[in-house]
């Protein structure tokens, strides 16, 4: 029971991971870069956006393989 509670914590912080960084890239990405338009040529706001939302998607990358790692090895620290 106590596997599956955890298991349930990690996909659920899986998903408010995604959904933020959603968020953080339709809302925050996109508005800040269009709202600068007008400074900077259309090349550099497209770069902008692609790195931003790179950096967001890695992030994300990151920060699950750290949460599945911290399950996999308290489970496997558990059965020994």
């Amino acid at each position: 029971m106590r596997r599956l509670v955890s298991l349930i914590g990690l996909v659920i912080v899986a998903w408010l991971t995604i959904v933020f960084g959603l968020f953080a890239i339709f809302r925050l990405i996109f508005e800040f870069t269009l709202s600068s338009a007008s400074e900077f040529p259309m090349g550099v706001v497209g770069v902008l956006r692609v790195l931003l939302g790179a950096a967001v998607g890695i992030a994300w990358l990151l920060i699950w393989q750290k949460l599945a790692s911290v399950y996999l090895w308290r489970n496997l620290k558990r059965h020994r």
